[in-house]
Parts: C-alpha cells; sequence; structure tokens
C-alpha cells in the first residue's frame, strides 16, 4: 500500500490500542501481583517491564509490516512459503481468539458477581 494511502495517524492508532487494553481483564491483571504477595510497586514493575518488552516485540512486526505495506501473515509466507504460513496464521487465530474469550469470561465473571451483590442469585427452581 502506498504511503498516501495510509491514513490511520499515531492518535488514531492511540485510541485504538488503548481503547483494547482499557477491558476487565487488565483489572484483574493489576490486582493480580497484590494477591500473589507482589508489593505495589513490584506489581507495578513487572506490568511496566512485560508491556515494555512485548510493545517492543510488537513494534519490530509494525515496523516491518509498515515498511512492507503488508500484514504479518503475508509477509510469514516469504519466509515459510503458503504453506509453511499456515501454522504462524493458526497461532494468530488462537490467541485472538483465547484473548477474546478470556475477555469475555472475566466480563461475565464481574457482572455475575455484581448482580449477586445487587441481591438476584439466579433463578429458583
Amino acid at each position: 500500500m502506498p504511503d498516501n494511502a495510509r491514513t490511520s495517524t499515531a492518535g488514531h492508532q492511540f485510541w485504538i490500542w488503548s481503547g483494547a487494553n482499557i477491558a476487565p481483564i487488565n483489572w484483574v491483571l493489576g490486582s493480580l501481583g497484590i494477591e500473589i504477595g507482589l508489593s505495589l510497586f513490584q506489581t507495578v514493575l513487572v506490568l511496566v517491564i512485560g508491556n515494555i518488552i512485548g510493545m517492543a516485540v510488537f513494534g519490530f512486526f509494525v515496523l516491518m509490516g509498515q515498511r512492507t505495506g503488508v500484514s504479518q501473515m503475508v509477509m510469514a509466507r516469504s519466509a515459510f512459503g503458503r504453506r509453511g504460513a499456515y501454522l504462524p496464521a493458526a497461532i494468530q487465530g488462537l490467541i485472538s481468539a483465547g484473548w477474546c474469550a478470556v475477555n469475555t469470561w472475566i466480563v461475565l465473571d464481574l457482572v455475575l458477581a455484581l448482580i449477586g451483590k445487587l441481591g438476584y442469585h439466579g433463578a429458583q427452581t
């Protein structure tokens, strides 16, 4: 894709990715360190270091995609061949499905706890 056809700015990307990361799963992740005995400082440090590592790896793939104008799944074909790229594509599909499933489960769990606090505990049989 030519550079003049790319319309997404850094500001657009910020809102897309921050919106994706303002999710209840992150509330659970943030409290997990405290739950396993880490101090608040240690928990924040672990989260910051983990995010820096994850963002660096992701950033390298973004640069590769930006320079070539194609997605990772298409780029994988040049390294692994058309059939060899099936495995990375399947892994990406599983990661996406897992991310959606975990976020859905956490939200459902939180909503059920909230409804329970409001006094409703399901259908009485």
